[in-house]
């Protein structure tokens, strides 16, 4: 329907200038309605597109020291800055991101080295969970400064004795950034 009034519309536009030559003597013209200005696809696209990058920073410091992470454990971080397209800011920062810690482990007596590592899931907007993609593990976050990096000890002297010698535990500080990857198309 909207498409035969805005080609209506178009019609009756078009045939004023030739009306208006021979003299006809109407000169009311219909004009295109609201409707038919309305159906026209917006210039600029509102949709944060899948595949975007979003830079997410740990909320407290996550240890293998402390043997309180296990393997499926929900994990948050936050994102670090606005993400915004064309002057809108579509996930502010601040916003709650989920991962879930799929090892978590290693060193002691033979055990490996140490690892904490993780899948991201999604972010908590509002009530709606916008999916996220990505893995990231001890040695693919980016510590802040001054914390002497996200680390995983251990020690290859420790592991050529049969691990006689105690690795330090694996270490991601509070204030480390990852990225992630929007896996979904976000409209705003």
């Amino acid at each position: 329907m909207r498409a035969f009034l805005f080609g209506l519309a178009t019609v009756a536009l078009i045939s004023t200038p030739v009306a208006a030559q021979r003299g006809s003597g109407n000169s009311a013209v219909p004009l295109p309605s609201a409707s038919a200005a309305q159906s026209r696809p917006p210039s600029v696209s509102s949709v944060l597109q899948s595949g975007a990058a979003i830079t997410l920073v740990t909320r407290e410091e996550l240890s293998t020291m402390k043997k309180k992470l296990r393997v499926g454990q929900t994990i948050e971080f936050e994102v670090a800055d606005d993400v915004a397209r064309n002057g809108v800011t579509v996930i502010p920062a601040g916003t709650i991101a989920r991962a879930e810690l799929t090892k978590v482990g290693g060193g002691g007596m033979m055990g490996g080295p140490p690892t904490i590592a993780g899948r991201l899931l999604h972010l908590q907007f509002g009530e709606r969970q916008i999916r996220l993609k990505g893995t990231f593990d001890d040695k693919t976050v980016t510590a802040p400064a001054g914390k002497g990096g996200a680390r995983g000890g251990g020690s290859l002297m420790g592991g050529l004795l049969g691990g006689m010698a105690m690795a330090a535990g694996a270490t991601i500080p509070a204030g480390s950034t990852l990225m992630a990857v929007l896996d979904e198309d976000v409209p705003y």
